[in-house]
């Protein structure tokens, strides 16, 4: 483990939104040695106490595509592990303050458009490779390690606006323990 914390995850992607933390104290520290990384790579941890690194405002539309509203469709892909098995807040885009998400990823369960899918129960210092692929207003598939977890979306809805993109917590509040080796999100449903 460096002794320092990350200043900045750059995305690897063409569209350049990378995640910054400025503040040392609110930095994760990146694993890249040992027991703490993921199938033999880095990955960056959270304490669970204040660390998050956001972007500034994403254009809603780069991580979801609508239909006719709100008919969206998303796919998200991220590969973590948990030091405990307390439900947190992996990453999402939203105002930061517990408002309208546009895309999300809890340890039990996604959301793309407010609507939510999934009940996976969390288990603590086990590598998770957990998705979200679908359409909100018709097939969706909220899967762990490989196996689908659930189907269905919950009714809850609203407009995907341009908000940051926020990891390890909801912005300013509810931060969550975890080590997160990969975030992949692609504005289609790849199902």
């Amino acid at each position: 483990t460096l002794a320092t914390g990350v200043l900045l995850w750059k995305d690897q992607t063409h569209n350049a939104i990378n995640l910054t933390q400025p503040t040392a104290a609110k930095q994760p520290v990146i694993n890249n040695t040992g027991a703490l990384m993921i199938n033999f790579n880095p990955s960056i941890a959270f304490d669970g106490t204040d660390d998050v690194i956001n972007t500034s405002s994403v254009i809603s539309t780069s991580l979801t595509i609508g239909g006719s509203s709100p008919n969206y469709s998303s796919s998200h892909f991220i590969v973590y592990r948990s030091p405990n098995s307390t439900d947190g807040v992996l990453y999402n885009q939203s105002n930061g303050a517990g408002g309208m998400w546009n895309i999300g990823m809890m340890k039990s369960k996604g959301l793309v458009d407010n609507r939510f899918i999934g009940s996976a129960t969390v288990s603590s210092n086990v590598v998770n490779l957990q998705s979200i692929i679908g359409n909100v207003n018709s097939t969706g598939s909220f899967n762990v390690n490989g196996s689908v977890n659930a189907t269905s979306w919950s009714s809850i809805a609203g407009t995907p606006v341009n908000n940051s993109f926020w990891v390890g917590a909801q912005g300013t509040n509810a931060f969550t323990a975890s080590q997160i080796a990969e975030i992949i999100v692609y504005p289609s449903d790849l199902s």
